[in-house]
């Protein structure tokens, strides 16, 4: 059977002594250098050894069953276990495991209906003893099944290459304005550069919003932070002042580390290490989050005492600054399985968290608790949802502050090589809308010729008023001021307008406009994305005008601009105010 580990699991082996600072030997094949790594749970390299082996000996059942162990538990496509369990399921004699490791691979693809099969013929050619780890898989299976029906209309927009790497990128967080992109990375070049399971040792990266909406390349947040170690993000409060993460102690336990930033800050001070009773000598603690006025602490920990497994618990700041006693969150929250990542919502009643139990769809699920002000606990926790969450593993979400836009990783089609960070936008939340104030005019040449020809028409309205005796003279003048409004007709740019505007996101007409007649204004509202405005006109040339209307930080609610028609001239660009 799979060896199913916890992120403690990972941590402990990910300074083995088979790590090295230039990365693993070359493969070649060795099927006991690959059973070696496996003893180590470095499934990475060993599937690299295993592959090689198997090409000469596609037969060969010991390197079948290790090579569907490497693919579920690694972070990439898990269906590639299915044809080596198929494999040795046809023996005549096969391990019933196998039976189990086939309804996982089929339930984290999606392939619900097989994982069933498959589960349930586990259950009966099993051991009963283990009926209740099979019941609890086929209980998250139709879930699975249920949450899939209704799925969340959400659109996944990877970050790309700035962010991303070919390695694991992993815990995004964002603080409320989305101003600031605080994420984990195992990518090659982190301070111990030390090659471990599927990267390297983490470091934490900061990112930073630009004025196109875009995320700044990221870079390694502090050499006060990040170390030789493992150092992995768990969580950002709202107001971006408070950051919790892990590492490891002297004896390798987990323990979580407290960063804070002071309002208007250029980086987070000196991390601090809360003693005991927070960081327990004898637990792992996995997780934690900080709220926006730093009075409480929320973490998760295997202590003894608790409902089983990784339980969350809660601790308030005493007025002497030290952290009080952690108290158990009690069963509503917890169960005999793992909780974990805890994490603030921008409502700082609100508590997001990782969790196999509860209502599941395989492995680990985020939920959603709220804390009641009147009956002084925390409500039942809801499933996040599909496709918030899937049937594989999902840790952490993170929001900004309208609810529309939130981060995390994930594995996907596509991606920059292993997990990804994305950006989920929630179309059923309507967005901000800009409301963008058009001035239609002429090219300076022309604006210039209309203005002369107001004030001709002045002049000859006031030498009309002086030749009101003489008819002949007035009735020439006034065929002199037809002239010259005929010529300010000919070059007046509010006039025979088709002015229309393309959403570029969606390729698809946003819709007609027309300029007051007086001013020369129009006005739209436009939802955050990429638009082309094209204005025809008889009299000027076709002008195509692009706008972007930016959906985080940088968001603005109302904005002016001029489009300029010409005859010939260069285009003249739209000039924001």
């Amino acid at each position: 059977m799979k060896v199913f580990f916890t992120l403690l699991t990972f941590f402990i082996f990910a300074t083995s002594s088979y790590s090295q600072d230039a990365g693993f030997p070359k493969a070649t094949g060795d099927m006991g250098l690959a059973k070696q790594y496996m003893s180590y749970f470095m499934y990475g390299p060993a599937l690299e050894e295993l592959k090689l082996f198997y090409k000469k000996k596609p037969d060969d059942e010991k390197a079948n069953e290790m090579m569907a162990e490497c693919y579920l538990n690694l972070n990439e496509d898990k269906s590639k276990a299915i044809p080596h369990l198929e494999f040795l399921l046809k023996k005549e004699k096969y391990n019933t495991t196998v039976l189990f490791d086939l309804g996982e691979a089929y339930q984290v693809s999606n392939q619900l209906d097989k994982a069933l099969e498959y589960y349930n013929r586990y259950k009966k050619e099993a051991n009963p003893k283990e009926a209740d780890q099979v019941d609890r898989r086929i209980e998250c299976v139709q879930t699975a099944k249920e949450l899939m029906k209704i799925p969340l209309n959400i659109t996944f927009t990877n970050l790309g290459k700035d962010i991303n790497s070919e390695y694991p990128e992993i815990t995004p967080f964002v603080d409320a304005e989305e101003s600031e992109l605080i994420y984990t990375s195992r990518r090659k070049g982190t301070t111990g550069n030390v090659m471990s399971f599927e990267g390297y040792e983490a470091d934490i990266f900061i990112s930073e919003l630009k004025s196109n909406d875009k995320w700044s390349k990221g870079k390694s947040i502090s050499s006060t932070i990040n170390t030789a170690l493992s150092d992995e993000l768990t969580s950002l409060s709202p107001e971006g002042n408070y950051m919790v993460y892990t590492t490891s102690d002297e004896i390798g336990m987990q323990i979580i580390r407290i960063c804070y930033k002071a309002p208007k800050g250029r980086g987070f001070d000196k991390p601090e290490t809360p003693p005991a009773p927070i960081n327990e000598p004898k637990s792992n603690q996995l997780a934690g989050t900080v709220s926006n006025d730093g009075q409480v602490l929320i973490f998760s920990s295997d202590r003894p005492g608790g409902y089983g497994g990784y339980d969350l618990y809660i601790s308030q700041k005493l007025p002497n600054g030290i952290w009080g006693h952690p108290i158990n969150l009690g069963s509503k929250i917890n169960t005999k399985y793992d909780e974990n990542f805890p994490n603030f919502g921008i409502n700082q009643n609100e508590l997001f968290f990782a969790s196999t139990g509860h209502t599941n769809m395989g492995g680990f699920d985020v939920f959603k608790t709220v804390f009641s002000q009147v009956a002084h606990t925390w409500n039942t926790p809801t499933n996040m949802g599909y496709p918030i969450n899937t049937t594989d593993n999902d840790y952490s979400i993170s929001f900004n502050k309208t609810g529309r836009n939130a981060y995390l990783s994930r594995n996907r089609t596509g991606g920059w090589g292993n997990t990804d960070i994305y950006q989920l936008t929630f179309k059923n939340l309507d967005p901000e809308y800009s409301l963008i104030s058009v001035h239609l005019k002429a090219f300076s040449k022309y604006e210039n010729e209309m203005k002369k020809a107001d004030s001709l028409i002045l002049v000859q309205k006031k030498n009309i008023d002086l030749a009101k005796d003489n008819p002949t003279v007035a009735d020439s003048l006034k065929l002199v001021i037809d002239g010259l409004n005929t010529k300010k007709e000919a070059l007046n740019p509010i006039t025979g307008n088709t002015i229309t505007v393309k959403d570029l996101t969606k390729n698809k007409e946003y819709g007609e406009y027309q300029p007051n007649i007086k001013t020369g204004r129009f006005v739209m509202i436009l939802e955050p994305g990429e638009y082309e405005i094209t204005v025809e006109n008889s009299k000027y040339k076709t002008s195509k005008t692009k706008i972007t209307i930016l959906d985080k930080s940088n968001f603005v609610a109302e904005k002016e601009m001029d489009i300029i028609l010409h005859k010939g001239e260069l285009d003249a660009p739209a000039t924001p105010h």
